[in-house]
């Protein structure tokens, strides 16, 4: 999507009006999450869950992996439990405030 089209959506989803460079810090900020889409079997049923992947990034500019979670969907609920998980494993944000 482009910083246009999430521009959009979340007006029209949430009633929420937001800046162009807003968008871009948050998609900036999160842009070290990424996705796998997998077919788990569990109890005789098959379902899709995503595999998603947190990495970081030292000073030193060395990856690092900060975490792993398997979801079904990625609601605010999910995206509040890998936050809190990030910052109680001591994670910071951008030196430059607000990440």
């Amino acid at each position: 999507m482009t910083t246009r089209d999430i521009q959009h959506h979340v007006e029209e989803r949430y009633g929420i009006e937001v800046s162009a460079s807003r968008v871009s810090a948050v998609t900036d900020a999160v842009a070290c999450f990424d996705a796998l889409r997998v077919k788990l079997r569990a109890e005789g049923v098959v379902r899709n869950k995503a595999v998603y992947l947190a990495i970081g990034l030292c000073c030193s500019g060395h990856k690092a992996s900060l975490g792993l979670w398997l979801e079904q969907t990625r609601g605010a609920t999910f995206w509040l439990k890998v936050m809190n998980a990030l910052k109680q494993r001591g994670t910071q944000g951008h030196p430059g405030g607000g990440r």
